[in-house]
């Protein structure tokens, strides 16, 4: 069984004087992603992130990491090491599609392998070995809180012709596996390769809310 030590991110954190968020466009050197309409997800997903970096650390003094750089290769675990060693506050991995229905979208879904029993791993240390099947857990709720939050905010904020879906899903997203901070995943189902910049200054605000 796999398990991650967690004891650097306490001392990183403390040192800290602002709040992190860690953006993970999807997507890396060999992976391009879905296709989308002239282009592919992986450099989609990569301009949307720098797009919400810019506009976050603009307004407030959180501090926006990126899970890669363009052209770099992502290997199972990575993320997840980087964002723990780092002791993020929140982790966000962005996803795009190719949207077939008369609207775009807006979709959020965080990891849950079984939603009656994660809930019960809540009093986990984080100083503990910790199985990465079972590091979200004890921030479960927290995340659950804030897709919530983020639902609302997006469907008080967003352009009305933009479907934001009415609840988050509970999913067992590999993407997000391993990470102890809060996590979840933002999907746009797009009409045309550049249609989530409509949407970017209500997503920053949405992230930066979650951390106030």
């Amino acid at each position: 069984m796999n398990y991650l030590l967690f004891l650097l991110p306490v001392l990183i954190s403390a040192s800290l004087a602002s709040k992190t968020i860690m953006l993970d466009p999807a997507g890396h050197a060999k992976q391009p992603g879905r296709q989308l309409h002239e282009s592919f997800e992986r450099a989609e997903t990569y301009k949307c992130a720098e797009l919400i970096k810019k506009i976050i650390e603009a307004h407030s003094n959180i501090q926006v990491l990126l899970t890669r750089a363009p052209g770099e290769e992502i290997i199972p675990l990575q993320n997840a090491s980087f964002a723990n060693r780092m002791g993020v506050d929140l982790f966000v991995n962005i996803h795009l599609y190719k949207e077939s229905a008369e609207q775009p979208s807006i979709n959020l879904s965080y990891l849950t392998y079984d939603t009656l029993l994660d809930q019960t791993h809540k009093d986990i240390k984080i100083t503990d070995f910790i199985p990465v099947t079972l590091a979200h857990c004890p921030q479960l709720a927290t995340t659950k809180r804030w897709s919530t939050d983020m639902i609302k905010q997006l469907k008080a904020s967003t352009p009305k012709r933009w479907q934001t879906a009415p609840q988050a899903l509970a999913l067992p997203l590999k993407e997000l596996q391993g990470i102890t901070a809060p996590a979840f995943m933002i999907e746009l189902g797009i009409h045309r390769d550049n249609e989530y910049q409509e949407i970017t200054q209500q997503l920053a605000s949405a992230l930066m809310a979650c951390l106030q």
